[in-house]
């Protein structure tokens, strides 16, 4: 499906890909509906562009999942998803809102200079392995961003993130080590309740607003 335009709805609810499926530089100008769909293998929407809803939910990704510069316009939804390979989302942009409310991750998790233009939502999200990586490096947040009741196992970098609006760690479970280090937060920061089970680095970030550890430990 590389390079394939779909002008109506697209509906791949519940279709199991036993082979690699590939996107990648697709055009969805409708709704693209992947719900409860199985990728046996690598799943590839590199630099897909969805011009409207775009839902992922329930989905189960065996192998790499390469969302790398795709273009969401619309509401995304991935909730509930499992990862089993890679979520390489680096350099994607979402223009509304996006949920990964109780996602999965169990690789490498990349969401290098994506840009989340509306809320972002994490909650209760698991980033499993303590062996992988998950990068927001010089990613933007625009929006609201929720990682509530998050538990990230493995090492986190949050190098040179900007988030605009306000940000809510309440609860979240960091067993790995974490660096915010270069980062700026212009609205309210809610780091309430949250554990740092091997270190947090909060060098060089500025504050801009209100900002709560209250019940925060390591």
């Amino acid at each position: 499906f590389n390079r394939a335009i779909f002008l109506s709805k697209a509906d791949f609810n519940h279709v199991c890909f036993k082979g690699s499926a590939s996107f990648g530089e697709a055009i969805f100008k409708r709704e693209a509906f992947f719900y409860d769909a199985h990728f046996q293998v690598n799943a590839g929407f590199f630099n897909t562009e969805f011009q409207d809803e775009a839902r992922f939910s329930t989905v189960e990704f065996e192998g790499n999942a390469n969302f790398g510069g795709a273009k969401f316009q619309h509401l995304a939804f991935f909730s509930g998803s499992v990862f089993m390979g890679g979520a390489l989302f680096a350099t994607a942009k979402f223009e509304k809102a996006v949920d990964f409310f109780k996602c999965e991750f169990h690789g490498q998790i990349d969401f290098n200079n994506s840009i989340f233009k509306s809320e972002s939502n994490f909650t209760s999200t698991k980033f499993n392995g303590d062996k992988t990586v998950v990068i927001f490096s010089r990613a933007e947040f625009n929006g609201r961003v929720l990682f509530e009741n998050a538990t990230i196992q493995c090492t986190a970098a949050f190098i040179f993130v900007k988030f605009l609006k306000d940000i809510h760690f309440y609860n979240t479970n960091f067993e790995g080590y974490v660096n915010f280090k270069w980062s700026r937060f212009l609205d309210e920061v809610s780091f309430e309740d949250v554990i740092f089970a091997k270190g947090v680095d909060f060098n060089r970030v500025r504050f801009y607003a209100i900002t709560r550890f209250v019940g925060s430990r390591d």
